[in-house]
């Protein structure tokens, strides 16, 4: 998904609803959390602690893109 789609998603619910997340593993009506931050991640903006290199153990981070948005408890 894109944030075009995104928006244009949640343009058609309710505006005064809270928004959670759920992790892949979870049914149709289990959440994680409620969205408390909306995030533009770029890669090119972070310190050596912060980036592709740093200790990620099943290489998930390495296959993000260099930019993209991030929704986050």
């Amino acid at each position: 998904m894109i944030v075009k789609e995104l928006i244009q998603r949640l343009q058609e619910m309710p505006s005064n609803l809270k928004v959670y997340w759920a992790d892949h593993d979870h049914g149709m009506y289990e959440t994680n959390s409620i969205v408390d931050e909306c995030l533009l991640v770029d890669k090119n903006e972070m310190t050596d602690e912060e980036h592709d290199h740093s200790s990620d153990s099943d290489g998930c981070f390495t296959h993000t893109p260099k930019k993209y948005v991030c929704l986050r408890p």
